[in-house]
């Protein structure tokens, strides 16, 4: 294989592996001309025009391209608006012409171009740039563009007569213009043909549009054309008035947008380039718009290549040529890119010599690459285009910047200046600032009416405003920087509750592209290394070959940190809402009140109201724009206000920095007088009332440095609170029936006036819902603040019920206003229970039944308490009211248990519960037992109702489960304090008992008790108790040896003293521990030194009867006992009982421990 051979079949390899996707955005809508497509006869005369020659205007090369009038050319930044979901996810922007320019570079030294570069984001827009066009144009005749003429003639070495910056008519391109536009007319001739199409013009009769392959589902809006167009005119279709071209937006009459009339006419009348004029198309500047991805490079590209066919059929594009040449590299490269970005498979060629028709030719796209005296290499372009896009990208770094990309004929050399630094440097204006501010606005606006409210997309459009915001600052132009930044704090205020990211507003100008030259930064001071760049870069030819793409030199550009801070946003928002104030209303700046600043003049005309619509989202989430109206502006600013302010309200309140919160809730008020905001007003209200509350359960509170706070207003409050206080028609001291005349008098209150001041704000917040069906959202706030309303009221009536248990009658009837606190408090729990159960929150309800049946025991509680004759007089019998009272606490308890049984709670609440609930059992049988009422009752009634109380109060707490070892204690103790008042009550009943089988039957009763309630005490942890259920046990042993001299009771006294059946020992062991340490109180040292006189009296009674039965006749019912043994006990016992001293007693009683531990076991191995 011949080396030629090998270099073809290794381009063709290259250009079959060769990556290349296109999607097509837009197609120019269907024209007036259904003709079929005809290929020429052999010998027709192209030099003639064809009958139908520009009668109807066609775009791209339909017609001869004319000079456009406007050297500032924004097509790639205007196409850009039209896809703002596309936009900067594309690496570039531009026309096929000039992505082919730029790719074609290496190839041809001699070739030059001008072109304007922005970048946006991570996208680059390409465009024309015609400076001598610039410099002569009317429009900037007032301008100072001295330097950017002394730059143009120093970069091209031409002297300062601008003559020579004119260009040279080309005749030769001139007059192939006009023959390939007749060629075209030819191929679409209207007259129709009785010949039927061959074979070899079936695959090129034109369908009804010129179209490309494949299309978007969204078919375009029909075009008509301009019948009072000149022929020669530049192509002016009617198309739709919205920025973001073909829409499917219904209704669009009632839904008046942005025009582009409104916004050239607007531009000329601020003195601003226009971005396009009449002479540019109204709805798109090429045939089709396409993303074409090439490789890793991704391109939304502009092209007008005709290309024709039906479905059946593959498309092709039409090429005329010269035969007289031959096809060279740079032509086949051209038609290899134009069918690559367009997807067509094919091109049909069809050659001419001197205008006259020679032959067809066609030729697959796949084949240009290697066509015999054009090949190149596939590869080559893409490392040509990774290159130029990486040298690009590096060095336009700066949002709102205008770069000049220039390649001269007589250099190698691509060079690139930064035209709006050079200006700065100069103190000279830039001539392409206005209409590139104007253009970044007109696609912010379209992607706030188009796109939805994702993180990324409004990360997206704050970049674009506070790029266009900069520039307009420094243009001028007041309306725009007012919508601006309307648009700009609406959208901080949206993303505050779109979702749980936020924007980071503290790295909003700048933004993270590193490179090998440097970071991208939107801002000219924002980065430091930015300032290092220089004003002008270049890149050698020769270069453009490298293969870099294991190298890139660029990252993806990110806008910035998503870890976003929400107060941030609201500052932001604020301040961007202050500067629409002072552009647009009369309000002063107040932050300086020695030189306030005036309000920035108009250029003293009428607001365009068309070019200042104000778009805003309707309940569907769909973009509805609206024309301006100052009172509709008005409203939107107060809704933005609002919705910041209550941001901060709630950020400063989980700081607990109230008085900054109630700073910001004065600003929120106002804002809502005017509005019917009710959601907005509930939130207000809700927030009010938790720093209410907050304040009044606050501690070490420091009021006057939180007074501090709360006057300490910045600039934007104070201008704001004027902005307010003039809008606010209504009266500005209350709100919603809600004083707010001195927001900074609630420090002053006190804890009951801060409890109901919540209350009352609560229920406001609450009827300040809508009426009709309520949202997810509204339904959720509405339970929040319920919930904060019955707590409030839980709060209020244990405050009123500890006041009365404080104030309680000590001894008489209660007093009037102590009856008055219980029924206020009584009210509070009612309101609160209402409250929970509305939102069916029942372990609230269960708590605040809780909180009622301890109102009612208090009650009962104060009743008993009127039988006393005086404080320290002794209490009557237990009466009718007390019992009343225990009733109704058993309902309420009864009534929290059944809440808790209808859903899943926390265990502890219903424990907490039962506790209650056993324990009130527990005090009306104490209080019975210790206070019989025998003058209303008989005994039998009341020892049966006791019993009855106790058996309830032991079912309840044995229904309670310990979750830990400290409340497994408790509820043992009180188990045990249970029997043991079983067991006394059986054993009082006994006493007065006359039959034998009833004193039978209550003796096993109160035996069964007793013992129970000692498995029950721990001996070690409650050794008091312990001996106290001895105590009685014992007693009841006396009273039945006293009744018959049994030796049998002596027996049961005598087990329970000394064997270890019943751990007395432990308990007194640790007793006597106790007593050594000094654990005990004042109280308990009384009760012990009661019990060891008392226990010391038992022994030696018991002892005494044992020795006396051991030497009598029943002798041998205690033959298992040595008297000897006995008789040293009985001792010890006598020698350690010494009168009125605990630790001469205790010290008595830990010998006796000794010397029990040591012969009583011994007895009964014996």
């Amino acid at each position: 294989m011949s080396s030629k051979d090998q270099e073809e079949n290794k381009i063709k390899d290259e250009a079959t592996n060769i990556s290349s996707k296109t999607v097509v955005k837009y197609v120019e809508p269907k024209l007036n001309i259904s003709n079929n497509y005809v290929q020429l006869a052999e010998k027709t005369n192209l030099n003639l025009p064809p009958s139908n020659w520009l009668k109807e205007f066609l775009p791209g090369s339909f017609t001869p391209q004319l000079q456009r009038s406007n050297p500032i050319n924004h097509a790639s930044l205007f196409m850009a608006g039209k896809y703002p979901e596309m936009f900067t996810e594309v690496d570039v922007v531009s026309s096929s012409k000039h992505i082919k320019k730029l790719l074609k570079t290496p190839f041809n030294s001699n070739t030059s171009y001008s072109m304007s570069v922005h970048r946006i984001g991570n996208s680059l827009f390409l465009n024309d740039l015609d400076i001598p066009a610039l410099l002569k144009s009317n429009q900037f005749k007032d301008e100072k563009l001295g330097w950017l003429l002394d730059l143009y003639c120093s970069v091209n070495n031409f002297s300062n007569d601008r003559e020579i910056y004119l260009k040279k008519k080309n005749k030769e391109l001139s007059q192939q213009q006009m023959i390939e536009s007749k060629f075209m007319y030819y191929s679409i001739e209207n007259e129709p043909s009785d010949e039927k199409p061959s074979e070899s013009t079936k695959g090129f009769r034109r369908s009804n549009s010129i179209c490309g392959p494949e299309l978007d589902d969204q078919a375009p809006p029909k075009a008509s054309v301009d019948a009072s167009a000149s022929p020669l005119s530049p192509r002016k279709y009617k198309r739709s008035d919205s920025l973001c071209g073909p829409s499917d937006t219904p209704n669009q009459s009632n839904q008046p947008s942005l025009s582009t009339t409104h916004l050239a006419s607007t531009a000329q009348e601020n003195n601003i380039p226009a971005p396009f004029s009449n002479d540019f198309p109204a709805g798109s500047f090429f045939m089709r718009d396409v993303v074409w991805t090439f490789e890793d490079i991704t391109m939304l590209v502009g092209s007008d290549l005709p290309i024709f066919g039906e479905g059946r059929y593959p498309a092709v594009s039409l090429r005329l040529r010269d035969a007289s040449k031959p096809i060279n590299v740079l032509t086949g490269m051209d038609y290899w890119l134009d069918n690559l970005m367009c997807n067509v498979p094919e091109l049909m060629m069809c050659y001419h010599l001197n205008g006259i028709v020679q032959k067809y030719e066609k030729i697959k796209t796949a084949e240009l690459p290697f066509l015999e005296g054009s090949q190149f290499s596939p590869k080559i372009i893409k490392d040509v285009a990774q290159n130029i896009l990486s040298f690009l990208k590096s060095n336009c770094t700066k949002e709102g910047h205008t770069y000049w990309l220039f390649k001269s004929s007589k250099e190698d050399v691509v060079k690139l200046y930064d035209l709006t630094s050079i200006a700065q440097e100069n103190e000279s204006p830039d001539p392409f600032g206005s209409s590139v501010g104007f253009l970044l606005y007109q696609i912010a606006f379209n992607m706030y009416t188009t796109l939805e409210r994702t993180d990324h997309n409004i990360l997206k459009m704050v970049a674009l405003l506070e790029n266009c915001i900069k520039i307009f600052q420094k243009e001028r132009c007041n309306e725009l920087l007012a919508m601006a930044n309307f648009l700009l704090s609406d959208l901080y205020a949206q993303s505050l509750t779109t979702s749980t990211s936020t924007i980071d507003t503290s790295n909003s100008t700048e933004h993270d592209c590193s490179s090998t030259d440097s970071s991208y930064a939107t801002d000219d001071e924002s980065v430091d290394s930015n300032d290092s760049l220089p004003l002008q870069s270049s890149i050698d030819v020769k270069t453009l070959f490298e293969d870099i793409s294991m190298k890139r030199s660029y990252e993806k550009y990110e806008y910035m940190n998503k870890n976003l801070d929400e107060e941030e946003k609201c500052k932001n928002s604020i301040q961007a809402v202050t500067k629409v104030l002072l552009l647009l209303f009369d309000l002063k700046d107040t932050s300086d009140p020695v030189n306030p600043r005036q309000v920035i003049p108009f250029t003293g005309r009428q607001i365009n109201e068309s070019l200042l619509s104000l778009p805003e989202m309707d309940s569907s989430n769909r973009a509805v724009v609206k024309p301006f109206n100052k009172d509709l502006m008005k409203a939107r600013l107060l809704s933005i206000i609002a919705k910041c302010y209550l941001t901060l309200v709630r950020i400063s309140l989980s700081k607990e920095k109230f008085g900054r919160t109630l700073r910001f809730l004065n600003i929120t008020f106002k804002s809502l007088l005017n509005l019917k905001e009710k959601y907005l007003n509930a939130q207000a209200l809700m927030y009010y009332g938790d720093v209410i509350t907050m304040l009044a359960s606050s501690r070490n509170l420091n009021v006057d440095l939180e007074k501090e706070e709360y006057l300490n207003f910045t600039k934007e409050d104070k201008n704001l609170l004027e902005f307010l206080d003039s809008t606010n028609t209504k009266e500005n001291e209350f709100f919603c029936n809600i004083d707010i005349s001195n927001l900074a008098e609630t420090f002053d209150s006190g804890f009951e006036e801060l409890l109901l001041l919540a209350t009352d704000v609560y229920q406001e917040s609450y009827n300040n819902f809508e009426e009709k069906a309520v949202d997810s959202q509204n339904a959720q706030a509405m339970i929040d603040i319920t919930r904060r309303h019955a707590n409030i009221c839980n709060e209020l009536g244990v405050l009123y019920m500890n006041r009365a248990a404080t104030n309680a009658t000590r001894y008489g009837v209660p007093s009037d206003s102590e009856i008055k606190l219980w029924k206020i408090s009584y009210s509070h729990f009612e309101k609160g229970i209402k409250a929970f159960d509305l939102i069916n929150d029942r372990a609230n309800v269960a708590l605040l039944y809780s909180n009622t049946g301890k109102l009612m025991r208090l009650c009962a509680q104060v009743y008993g308490n009127s039988t006393k004759s005086s404080v320290d007089g002794e209490r009557g019998q237990f009466t009718q009211q007390e019992e009343t009272y225990f009733n109704k606490a058993f309902e309420f308890y009864n009534k929290g248990l059944t809440s808790l049984s209808s859903g899943e709670v926390s265990p502890q609440i219903k424990n907490s519960l039962l506790m209650e609930l056993a324990g009130a059992h527990l005090s009306i049988a104490t209080l019975m037992q210790d206070n019989a009422p025998l003058q209303s009752m008989a005994e039998e009634k009341v020892v049966k109702q006791i019993s009855s109380s106790l058996m309830k109060s032991l079912h309840y707490m044995e229904s309670i489960p310990s979750s830990d070892t400290k409340d497994e204690n408790h509820i043992q103790k009180q188990i045990g304090t249970i029997h043991q008042k079983l067991g006394s009550l059986y054993h009082h009943v006994l006493r007065n008992q006359i039959s034998d089988s009833g004193k039978k039957n209550y003796r096993s009763l109160a035996e069964l008790h007793y013992f129970r309630a000692y498995n029950h005490c721990n001996p070690k942890l409650n050794p008091v108790n312990f001996i106290q259920i001895i105590m009685e046990h014992l007693a009841l042993y006396d009273y039945l040896l006293a009744q018959n001299q049994s030796p049998r009771s002596l027996k049961s006294k005598h087990r329970l003293l000394f064997e270890d059946e019943i751990p007395i020992r432990d308990a007194l062991s640790e007793l006597c521990s106790r007593v050594e340490r000094e654990k005990l109180g004042a109280g308990e040292k009384e009760e012990v030194t009661r019990l060891l006189s008392w226990l010391f009296g038992q022994l030696s009674r018991t002892l005494k009867e044992t020795i006396k039965y051991m030497n009598g006749k029943m002798g041998k019912s205690f033959n298992y006992l040595d008297i000897g043994n006995m008789k040293k006990m009985f001792e010890a016992v006598i020698r350690g009982n010494l009168p009125n001293d605990l630790k001469n007693r205790t010290n008595g009683m830990k010998n006796l421990l000794v010397l029990l531990n040591q012969l009583y076991k011994k007895d009964v191995k014996s």
